[in-house]
């Protein structure tokens, strides 16, 4: 089994990698990080830079102390002050409180704010428990990216900043579109429109809002009145289908999955049954499968043929997930154990046969490598290029990014590659792949202090070709009319 531990040592002089060329790493002191003299695959490509506003992001303070300073000693005058400064609740400690007035009306008071201070409570438990929770994620991500996408079949990286700012940045232009409005806040995650130009499923607090930029305007800053709007709480995660008529929306919340067709405005819910809300989501390249995984230990695949479903029970909650480019292989991470899973679904998924096993592939337990660093345990995000021969995986509160080498055939094979660190005090936040990139694979990495790195690796004998409008034709894509007939699920107009 590949471990961590087998990992070939990063140079001892703190030399920065810059990319990998027919499997050979190239290293540079951090003084001269010159990417272009190994390799000018990426020398047209946008460059991404983070506006110091977005680094130094910081909360507002608000003032919560009193508005009013009191007059006099007089209770009428405190009672006055304290109804003008905080309202009820401020009365009733005054007269629990003041010496002056009788115990039985201190201690009527003293009962009266135990009761008001209950009510609060609860109420903002039921209330406002979801809110809270966000807030508080919020407070402790701190890094500057949020997320990072690629376009499927254009040179266009869209990335969005933790103030809620989503900017697009494509080749060869010096215009980066900014989607930026008040009710788009706390963005989870967003997901580029297949087939399409410039269409942008975004997915926030408020629900999700799909954009429509122009590709040959000249506007900086689209409408926020063209976005269309799905209103949805809680959403954890959003996919598109290959064919990018069907949005796949999923609930931290709730167990049902939502199939919003956007054309149409028809939505339908899809019943799984269990308890715990969703949060992982993942549509195969082809069509044919739909990987969900839950709060409840259960890993599904769903048959978007027929949508029904085949369970597995893991030890942990899924944290990650890859698919291959042709959906026959399934890798993903658990927040229980230091493992890679594979799970083969080629031929006994939906079938009257037994399930397939699930298979452990690397071992990922923390080590610590000779350099001195530590990497490993859990999983924070994993991307598979689409070639399906580089595996990139980023850990918590890890500086170093482990890169392993996969092939499908005959059988699935993961073997150790090498490691990817940044500059000193940077610690990898965001990884994903390039989707039309020709020359192999360029994993984009977004560090800690908001730089955002291309690091390309060029196979010679590299079969990857871009994502032809033929090849999408291709694959398989349910119709949401016919979503609506299967039981148990049913179907639900937009309002």
């Amino acid at each position: 089994m590949c471990t961590l531990s087998n990992f070939p040592p990063l140079p001892g002089d703190e030399q920065i990698p810059l990319c990998e060329v027919d499997g050979r790493v190239q290293y540079s002191s951090p003084e001269f990080m010159n990417l272009h003299l190994y390799t000018s695959s990426v020398s047209q490509h946008p460059n991404v830079v983070l506006t110091k506003d977005v680094l130094h992001h910081s909360t507002p303070r608000v003032f919560t102390g009193p508005v009013f300073l009191p007059g006099s000693d007089n209770i009428i005058h405190s009672i006055q002050d304290a109804w003008y400064e905080n309202g009820t609740k401020k009365v009733l400690e005054i007269l629990s409180e003041r010496e002056d007035l009788f115990k039985f009306f201190r201690i009527i008071a003293k009962h009266l704010l135990s009761g008001y201070v209950l009510c609060e409570k609860s109420l903002r438990h039921i209330l406002f428990q979801g809110r809270e929770e966000a807030l508080l994620e919020d407070c402790k991500n701190s890094d500057p990216v949020v997320y990072m996408n690629w376009h499927p079949e254009c040179t266009k990286l869209a990335v969005v900043t933790r103030d809620d700012t989503v900017t697009l940045f494509s080749a060869n232009t010096s215009l980066h579109p900014v989607l930026k409005a008040k009710p788009q806040r706390r963005i989870k995650c967003i997901a580029w429109r297949p087939l399409t130009s410039g269409e942008l499923a975004v997915a926030c607090s408020e629900g999700v809002y799909v954009w429509n930029v122009d590709p040959t305007t000249f506007v900086t800053r689209p409408a926020f009145s063209s976005a269309v709007h799905l209103p949805v709480s809680y959403v954890s995660n959003i996919t598109w289908s290959p064919q990018g008529d069907i949005l796949m929306v999923c609930n931290s919340k709730a167990s049902w999955l939502l199939a919003w067709e956007v054309d149409t405005k028809k939505t339908v819910y899809i019943k799984r049954g269990g308890v715990g809300g969703i949060h992982l989501l993942s549509w195969s390249p082809d069509g044919s499968k739909l990987v969900t995984s839950s709060s409840d230990k259960y890993l599904r695949i769903w048959n978007t043929a027929k949508w029904t479903c085949e369970w597995w029970k893991i030890g942990g909650v899924v944290s990650s997930s890859c698919w291959s480019q042709n959906g026959a292989v399934l890798l993903f991470t658990t927040n229980s154990e230091p493992y890679l899973y594979s799970l083969s679904s080629t031929s006994t998924v939906f079938s009257n046969e037994k399930r397939p096993l699930v298979y452990v592939m690397a071992d990922l337990t923390r080590v610590q490598v000779p350099s001195g660093q530590i990497v490993g345990g859990d999983v924070r995000r994993m991307e598979w290029d689409r070639s399906n021969r580089r595996l990139a995986l980023i850990f918590k509160d890890s500086p170093l990014i482990a890169i392993f080498y996969t092939r499908l055939r005959p059988q699935l094979q993961v073997s150790m590659g090498f490691y990817i660190r940044g500059l000193p005090n940077e610690i990898p936040s965001f990884i994903c792949y390039q989707n039309n990139f020709t020359e192999g694979a360029n994993l984009t990495i977004c560090w800690s202090n908001g730089r955002v790195q291309y690091f390309p690796m060029i196979y010679r004998d590299s079969q990857v070709t871009p994502r032809s409008m033929s090849q999408t034709m291709n694959t398989f894509s349910p119709n949401i009319s016919a979503l609506g007939e299967c039981s148990p699920y049913y179907y639900s107009p937009t309002s």
